[in-house]
């Protein structure tokens, strides 16, 4: 490793960016625990979760309205004797075996369609009188009804690990029977401000000074990262009490440092990470013409689950560095794409409200 920074390793803001991702992508995340499912909400998962059964687990209805055998409505209007009614939840015993040729079954959203039917008229476009249906309406096989395992298989790969745990997520989950999950721990990640002229926000400033608000900038983007921010005291232009923070700093998964990296004789940072023997990826970011001295290095730790890290940046510059390295020691690599994305999607409550108008006979209704 590096002892000195090189002063000649400024690059562009996309190859530092390119080196701050090439670096993420070689850490993985550590230690994980089991939380109770509502507590791993915004949490990354580290164990796949599996379907203990199909999804659905029969045949489904997607509409109010009646099951039938569609070859039943080849000619309109027709009328078919109901045999029975299926609601949401009803038990196997009180769902009809099978539907006969000429039958047919009042069926609910959700509710599980038998036998024999193989498509679900919309209630619109039926008119019931006692245990006869007139329907004005032909449909497919296969129409308004989600087939038994359609969206997942008993002991198919639902979510992954190294997915966040959103509410489509959890209800998935949820859906799998799932009580406890296990979790990435959050990065500790230390956020360390240098400079005489810093003080703390509860501190009335000298007419040379300024209150420490990078800090608190840097710990909110570590929480969006999936992170648990440890703010350090502030480090003075002093090399001694700079390298004890910094020393500090690194017990945590993750060490950020804002300032100290400028040309002036008082920004010490790069000198005191030079005589700890940092590797230096870059000294500087080309963001303006100017240019921003801005460092990424790194104190290697063989006896660690990943090697400390810290940064030291300007604000223009760290986000996404802080982005990709605190993701990826919540565990949020990139894994490949899976068809959980879509189970996500169709787990997500989009409550809204239906209303449906009769325009008149035959016309579809109208969804406001």
């Amino acid at each position: 490793m590096s002892a000195n920074p090189d002063t000649s390793k400024v690059l562009s803001f996309e190859d530092a960016r390119r080196v701050v991702e090439h670096e993420a992508s070689l850490v993985r995340a550590g230690e994980t625990e089991t939380l109770e499912l509502l507590a791993s909400a915004v949490r990354v998962l580290a164990g796949a979760i599996f379907a203990d059964r199909d999804i659905p687990p029969f045949p489904r209805s997607t509409r109010d309205g009646y099951a039938v055998y569609s070859g039943d409505l080849s000619k309109l209007p027709a009328t078919l004797e109901v045999i029975g009614e299926i609601k949401a939840g009803e038990k196997l015993e009180n769902i009809p075996a099978t539907i006969a040729r000429g039958q047919t079954a009042s069926i609910m959203t959700g509710a599980p369609v038998p036998g024999g039917a193989d498509a679900v008229v919309m209630v619109e476009y039926t008119s019931q009188h006692g245990q006869q249906v007139e329907i004005t309406r032909q449909v497919v096989a296969g129409e308004n009804i989600v087939p038994r395992g359609s969206e997942a298989q008993q002991g198919s790969l639902l979510i992954p690990p190294g997915t966040p745990l959103t509410d489509a997520a959890i209800a998935l989950a949820a859906s799998a029977g799932n009580s406890k999950l296990q979790v990435y721990k959050r990065p500790r990640v230390g956020v360390l401000t240098t400079g005489d002229e810093i003080v703390a926000i509860d501190t009335l400033p000298g007419p040379t000074q300024i209150r420490n608000s990078n800090s608190y900038s840097l710990a909110v983007q570590v929480h969006q990262a999936g992170g648990d921010p440890i703010l350090l005291p502030i480090a003075p232009d002093e090399p001694g009490r700079l390298r004890e923070l910094i020393e500090e700093g690194l017990n945590c998964d993750l060490l950020l440092m804002t300032g100290g990296v400028s040309m002036g004789r008082y920004d010490l940072v790069e000198q005191v990470l030079s005589e700890m023997r940092a590797e230096f990826f870059f000294t500087g970011a080309k963001i303006q013409q100017a240019g921003l001295r801005s460092c990424e290095a790194q104190v290697g730790n063989q006896s660690q689950a990943w090697p400390q890290t810290f940064s030291s940046r300007n604000a223009l510059g760290r986000i996404r560095k802080l982005s990709s390295r605190a993701r990826a020691l919540a565990g949020l690599w990139r894994h490949r794409r899976h068809r959980s994305r879509q189970l996500l999607r169709r787990h997500r409550a989009r409550p809204r409200a239906h209303l449906r108008r009769r325009v008149g006979s035959g016309d579809d209704p109208i969804n406001l």
